[in-house]
């Protein structure tokens, strides 16, 4: 191996896995992959390049090579899915920590490999990295004017993937680094982390199995995407990576392919959706799993009768297909649901990695009957105050509580004549700030040393992050699942909790996913447990952040004119303000290391149950009023008459069957519920 004279480069060891088969474009291909810059080749860089046997000139092609590069001559055809296998495994034995898997019809712009590396190297989420691809001629050549092939892959609830901007001519657009569904097979970089945790695993096999073998090509890319989306790993699209490619397969091509390529297409699409398609996946992608699915089965009968060896095919690997499903599914992170809810989008919210000028932070406590709570919530968050390097302060307002004869010099207290409700008393401390930052904090919280910290050194590194929430724990260090991050409510999740359905069966589909409780990477972010797989080392993106301990940028919240008063005196006040934060292109996060312990269900303590649902179903019909469609409004506000009236009834006859003082309540409990209904 021909080792350069030049300055160890820092990046971590990185190995280009090239499968050639009958490639006309070797020597451009890997001439334009010797010039990367930022590796040193032979130390921390090197080429693989596989040879699956096919014309005997790319083999002289390949040979002209010998001094830099690694040949590998396989003793047959292995395909793209087998020939990347063997090489993947021969490029971990080497040492590498990134492997490019690459067609033989590319050409790399000389930073390209530089620029894919260092994105997974910021971001352990990412398991895979895809460049902004465009379209080459026959000799590599760009085409013109310049063309889009690819800028990731995406899926459709057809079970269809397409690559984003394919054929497109560029306008300058794609320019933003975000996340995608996934990663075209002519080019993506792979993380060591993400091929050990990705790749089948049986006793008999102890070769590397990343891209279904059965696969051998076509598809096999699209389903190791969808693999990844269910463990739980991100795919980066890197825009200051550029490559051109030579595409010969396109879906509107199909009668000029050969037969074969058509045949392993139609095999493959349904070998996919074995290995991956669920009850939840079957039911929200019915059109493309049933009746696509029929439409190809038909177009092989009546009109591509070649492709029927292909449905043959099927039937002879089902066994090992099921034994690959089996597995997907036990190693799953991520749910079901939500990894159909990844497809017919083209790109994921992403953190933009670029520093804020803020200054200074204004802490806000509000108060209302919170009693002895409250010195130890001020002395918590003063001294999380000490540790941020910038101007702060902390301003308690009180809601004309009954008794309030709290006293502290080293804060601001505002004392209200009347309760301005926790929205209000928010903006109206808001209003007293000149400061960058907000921090919302509840009396029955206290905040660790380092929380307030870490939360505004994520504000600050992330330009597009609105707002950022503590990992909230109990006194006892356990997660407040459920609690410290939620998804926005939907039409059934709210259906769920006024029909009693979240308490009744918690472990539902419905509820878990609204509560996030089935998202493991997650759970695993906030416990900090390092184990195989995607532990965020970035702020983790959610819908709604627990209002408990939230910081806030000052600029987001004036955007959106701060919290809405409307939601009085409490609840969903924190849903609707991250709501709109999302609407007006403002990120929410959560930070693992900023930790607050939170008592919780104080103010529940202090009203009965129908004063509770008086305010709750109020706020929630404000919510949906505001963010919902008519027809969803309605069916709300059925299913709450519904949900009261069972509550009125069932109180009602436990009152019956009740003596002395539990029979009193009940039946004043009873009489509560139908005033709440009356007044709704």
């Amino acid at each position: 191996m021909l080792k350069e004279n030049k300055a160890k480069s820092p990046l971590p060891k990185t190995i280009i896995h090239v499968v050639t088969y009958n490639e006309t474009t070797v020597e451009p291909c890997i001439n334009s992959m010797l010039k990367q810059e930022g590796f040193v080749l032979g130390e921390n860089f090197e080429i693989f390049v596989s040879y699956n046997i096919g014309l005997e000139q790319t083999w002289k092609d390949l040979q002209k090579f010998e001094d830099k590069i690694t040949l590998f001559k396989n003793d047959g055809n292995y395909g793209f899915a087998k020939g990347h296998n063997v090489g993947i495994k021969k490029a971990l034995n080497a040492g590498a920590k990134y492997v490019l898997v690459a067609n033989a019809d590319l050409k790399l712009d000389k930073d390209f490999l530089k620029n894919l590396v260092s994105s997974l190297e910021q971001d352990s989420s990412a398991g895979m990295a895809t460049p902004r691809l465009y379209r080459a001629n026959a000799d590599l050549s760009p085409v013109e004017p310049a063309t889009y092939d690819a800028t990731g892959m995406y899926f459709t609830k057809e079970i269809r993937h397409l690559d984003r901007a394919s054929q497109a001519v560029d306008k300058n657009d794609y320019r933003e680094k975000e996340y995608v569904f996934g990663a075209t097979g002519a080019a993506m970089l792979l993380k060591k982390s993400f091929i050990e945790d990705a790749s089948y695993s049986f006793e008999e096999n102890s070769s590397i199995e990343l891209f279904d073998n059965s696969f051998f090509v076509y598809r096999e890319d699209a389903d190791l995407c969808w693999r990844a989306q269910g463990l739980g790993w991100n795919c980066i699209y890197e825009p200051s990576a550029i490559a051109h490619h030579v595409r010969l397969v396109l879906p509107e091509r199909r009668s000029e392919l050969p037969r074969e390529y058509n045949l392993n297409g139609v095999r493959n699409r349904f070998l996919m959706q074995i290995s991956n398609v669920g009850i939840v996946s079957a039911f929200l992608c019915a059109k493309g799993f049933i009746f696509r699915n029929l439409l190809v089965i038909a177009a092989c009968i009546v009109k591509e009768r070649s492709s029927l060896n292909g449905l043959v095919d099927v039937f002879k690997l089902l066994p090992n297909a099921l034994k690959k499903r089996k597995q997907n599914f036990s190693k799953r992170k991520r749910s079901e649901l939500d990894v159909i809810n990844l497809f017919n989008k083209k790109a994921f919210p992403t953190l933009k990695q670029k520093e804020s000028k803020l200054e200074g932070i204004t802490a806000i406590i509000i108060n209302y009957n919170s009693g002895n709570r409250i010195a130890s919530c001020v002395e918590s968050t003063l001294d999380a105050l000490k540790k941020v390097k910038t101007n702060t302060e902390l301003i308690l307002v009180d809601n004309n509580s009954k008794e309030f004869d709290y006293k502290n010099d080293k804060i601001k207290i505002i004392k209200s004549d009347k309760n301005l409700g926790f929205a209000g008393a928010i903006n109206h401390a808001a209003k007293n700030s000149s400061n960058s930052a907000l921090i919302i904090i509840n009396p029955d919280i206290n905040t660790e040393s380092n929380c307030i910290k870490n939360l505004f050194l994520d504000l600050k590194s992330y330009s597009n992050l609105g707002s950022i929430g503590a990992n909230l724990i109990n006194k006892d260090g356990s997660i407040q699942k459920g609690f410290t991050a939620r998804k926005f409510p939907t039409l059934l999740s709210t259906c769920f909790e006024i029909m009693g359905i979240a308490k009744i069966l918690p472990q539902n589909l419905i509820t878990k996913n609204y509560l996030t409780t089935d998202n493991l990477i997650l759970e695993k972010y906030l416990s900090e447990v390092k184990t195989a797989g995607p532990n965020c080392n970035l702020p983790f993106i959610v819908d709604q952040p627990a209002g408990a301990c939230l910081m806030i940028r000052k600029e987001a919240f004036d955007e959106i004119g701060g919290f809405s008063e409307d939601y009085f005196p409490a609840w969903f006040e924190d849903v609707d303000f991250c709501k709109r934060l999302k609407q007006a292109n403002w990120l929410s996060a959560v930070n693992a290391s900023a930790k607050a312990t939170h008592e919780g269900g104080y103010s529940l303590k202090t009203m009965s149950k129908p004063e509770f649902f008086s305010i709750w179903y109020k706020n929630l019909i404000k919510y949906w009023k505001t963010h919902g469609r008519t027809w969803e409004r309605v069916t709300i506000k059925t299913f709450i008459f519904i949900g009261l009236s069972l509550r009125g009834v069932l109180s009602f006859i436990q009152s019956l069957k009740n003596n002395g003082a539990s029979k009193n309540k009940a039946k004043e409990e009873a009489k509560e519920y139908f005033k709440v209904l009356s007044r709704l």
